[in-house]
Formats: structure tokens, C-alpha cells, sequence
């Protein structure tokens, strides 16, 4: 798995980890605004949980807006770009919880990650276990019943990438958070990628807005 993660995210930039970045800062600043105008994220010194965080972008983002941030990143490359780009991140949440590092979090994010685990509903209750009752999840993945996929089927690029152990649509990702010990509500309002065209950017949020986007953008409280 981690031969095929590594040659299905090697784009041609060189940067050490740059393969790794699926979560580019610009994005992340867009996603972290829109969780704080929603009372999702926590605000200044409130507790963040990165759950596969990359080589940390998004955790970075959440650190330069007064936000205390632990992160998770099992693959050695990305979490070593990371710890030197000063994101404090471990190996595993039991590797966190073992430090000390580890508590009651306001928010925990799973960033285009769940897609990708053996076993997401024992990572779901694992990190059930360890966010504030009061606390959220925001978790993306790509979108099985999304118009992309309806329209690309067995072509669609999600469905092809060997690194996709699973494929959610909206009714599965809820009975999967239900099972984990969680209520599924939707990403109130949109995101729009800056990193693609105008036109591009403009139809995924209206297919946000009508749920039929690429990708799922839900938060899940506890219950």
C-alpha cells in the first residue's frame, strides 16, 4: 500500500513531501475560515486533532490562527516533512496518547483520509473516544453518488486510485458514523477550491450545495 500511495501522489514538484499535499495552503485557509464561521473549528487556544495531516498544511493554517494543534501521520516521509516544518505530529494516536499529547479535542479533521483505511470504523471510534462531547468531526472523502462519478463510472479517477480501499456515498459515510458514535450533519455552506478555473470552482459549489460534489464535506457530533 504505501509503494502504491507513494506512486499514485508523486506530481512533478520536487519538493521534498510535495506529493504529499493534498490539502494546498490556499484551500486550507478557505476550509479553516469556513469551519470557524460555523462554530466547527475552536477558536483561539481551543484543541485541534489533524488526523492525517500530510506534510501539515492544514494544521499549519490552524496553528497561525491561535489554534492548538496535535496531528497524525503514519507514513514516514509526509510526517517528517511535516515535524520539520514544525507541525507537532506523531506517528499514531495511541503513540500521542502514550506522550501525553493526547485529551479532549474541540475539533479532530480527517481530511481525505477515511478512503484510505483498512479499517474506518475502528479509527472513527477511536477518535470518537477522544474529542470533547461539546466537540466535532469534519471529515471529507470522495463521493460515490457525486455527478462526477454518475456521469464517469467506471473511469471516474477516485474509483481507479489503488490507494482508495473504500468509496462512501452520503448514506453510507452517516451509517458509518452512526456505528462509531456519531450524528452526521452536512458542511453547512461551501468550499470553493481556489486551485482550479473560475467555472470549475463556481459548479462544485453548486454541486455542494445540492450534494452532488466530488467530494463529501460532513461534520459529525458526538452522541
Amino acid at each position: 500500500m504505501a509503494a502504491a500511495y507513494r506512486s499514485w501522489y508523486s506530481p512533478a514538484d520536487p519538493t521534498p513531501g510535495a506529493r504529499y499535499r493534498t490539502t494546498p495552503p490556499a484551500l486550507a485557509e478557505r476550509l479553516l475560515a469556513c469551519l470557524l464561521r460555523h462554530g466547527i473549528a475552536p477558536p483561539r487556544g481551543g484543541r485541534l486533532l489533524d488526523f492525517g495531516c500530510g506534510v501539515g498544511d492544514f494544521a499549519l493554517t490552524a496553528v497561525a490562527a491561535g489554534i492548538d494543534v496535535d496531528a497524525i501521520e503514519p507514513d514516514d516521509v509526509a510526517r517528517t516533512s511535516a515535524a520539520s516544518r514544525g507541525v507537532r505530529v506523531r506517528r499514531t494516536l495511541e503513540e500521542l496518547e502514550r506522550e501525553g499529547g493526547s485529551g479532549a479535542y474541540d475539533v479532530i479533521t480527517l481530511i481525505d483520509v477515511v478512503e484510505h483505511v483498512r479499517r474506518p470504523l475502528d479509527l472513527l471510534r477511536a477518535l470518537r473516544r477522544v474529542v470533547r462531547s461539546t466537540g466535532a468531526l469534519y471529515l471529507s472523502a470522495p463521493n460515490y453518488q457525486s455527478a462526477q462519478a454518475r456521469l464517469l463510472g467506471a473511469r471516474w479517477d477516485q474509483a481507479t486510485n489503488p490507494t482508495h480501499l473504500f468509496l462512501f456515498s452520503p448514506g453510507s459515510m452517516r451509517h458509518l458514523l452512526a456505528a462509531a458514535g456519531f450524528r452526521m450533519a452536512w458542511l453547512p455552506g461551501a468550499v470553493r477550491d481556489p486551485t482550479v478555473g473560475t467555472l470549475e470552482g463556481l459548479v462544485s459549489v453548486l454541486l455542494q450545495q445540492v450534494r452532488l460534489s466530488a467530494t463529501l464535506r460532513v461534520v459529525a457530533r458526538p452522541v
